[in-house]
């Protein structure tokens, strides 16, 4: 009986063995599909949230493109509105130049009109006395 007892011990031995080592076959099984699983979804979220991130500097590079062309017209009419404010400022002194030059021709011909009245008057005045000396004197 001991022989029975022997050969019954080593046969639930080895059941005992082949049993442990499917339980932790399948149970290193079952972790590595859990594990498996978790790094495929965490896989697929994280290809999803670089889709995401690719797609937003995307559309933030095309913002800054239109950014850039906007400032480039932007900077554009700046330096029209420049060229023209010079080119104003260049021609309101040519004019404050020609309206000084205008009033001191104006004061001249003023002047030199005055000094033809005032010949002109002294010689009405002379041919007056002239003419009023004759007639007094003739009648004298």
């Amino acid at each position: 009986m001991t022989l029975n007892l022997q050969s019954d011990l080593k046969a639930f031995s080895a059941q005992w063995q082949r049993n442990i080592f499917s339980l932790v076959f399948y149970a290193t099984r079952h972790v590595f599909q859990v594990w498996h699983e978790a790094t495929e979804n965490t896989i697929s979220r994280l290809a999803a949230n670089s889709a995401d991130v690719a797609s937003s500097l995307e559309q933030s590079s095309e913002l800054a493109q239109e950014m850039i062309a906007r400032q480039n017209v932007t900077l554009k009419n700046q330096e029209e509105l420049l060229r023209h404010e010079r080119l104003l400022r260049e021609n309101m002194h040519q004019s404050v130049l020609d309206v000084q030059r205008s009033h001191e021709e104006t004061k001249n011909v003023i002047r030199e009109q005055r000094v033809l009245f005032l010949e002109v008057f002294d010689r009405v005045a002379s041919m007056v006395a002239f003419h009023l000396f004759g007639v007094f004197g003739r009648l004298s």
